[in-house]
């Protein structure tokens, strides 16, 4: 909420600035995740302001489709794979320095939750070598914190539960309390159906 709060005094404070209205509206969109309506009409707006520049900065692009699909996503709606695809071809042109902010891993997680195993699987491993080969320990959490889930739904608790202990030891180890709380609940789980 006090993120949100300040977004909206940004955009009351951003002038005629499309470039800088468009980067408001998208993390407006990415931190209002409580607020599913609000994320929505963010990004949306972020979207279509986009579409009307001559030449749009392709980060902002990116962030602004990620935004847009998640509150699709979130909001009950089916994945815009044009949105999506759109986000796919500027992250293969030029990705977000952090992977866990990429439309790819998202697409891992969305697929996940949609119940599309088998293709989460590959994005959320694909996702997993970029972290590791790019040195982004910092996304490794988010990433693998997914896996556990995924395996538990699939039938391989084995698995599920290695998974949960290495979310664990990354988020402690990079000092992420909001992922060491996920790692936790995700070893529970894994626990309770053993």
């Amino acid at each position: 909420p006090e993120a949100v709060s300040r977004c909206e005094q940004a955009l009351a404070e951003a002038g005629s600035d499309p470039e800088l209205q468009v980067r408001i509206h998208a993390t407006l969109a990415l931190v209002a995740w409580h607020d599913f309506d609000l994320a929505r009409e963010h990004a949306r707006t972020a979207v279509d302001l986009l579409d009307r520049l001559d030449d749009p900065d392709s980060g902002v692009l990116s962030e602004a489709l990620m935004a847009y699909v998640g509150s699709e996503f979130y909001a009950g709606r089916p994945l815009p794979m044009d949105a999506v695809r759109r986000g796919l071809e500027l992250e293969r042109l030029l990705p977000a320095p952090v992977v866990a902010d990429r439309m790819s891993a998202s697409l891992g997680v969305w697929l996940k939750y949609q119940g599309d195993f088998a293709e989460a699987r590959e994005w959320l491993e694909a996702a997993r070598r970029a972290a590791i080969d790019e040195g982004d320990e910092s996304s490794l959490p988010y990433v693998i914190g997914h896996l556990p889930q995924l395996e538990l739904w699939t039938g391989d608790w084995v698995a599920a539960e290695g998974y949960a202990l290495e979310h664990l030891e990354l988020a402690e180890g990079t000092a992420q309390p909001d992922q060491r709380r996920q790692a936790l609940f995700n070893l529970s789980l894994v626990h309770v159906h053993m």
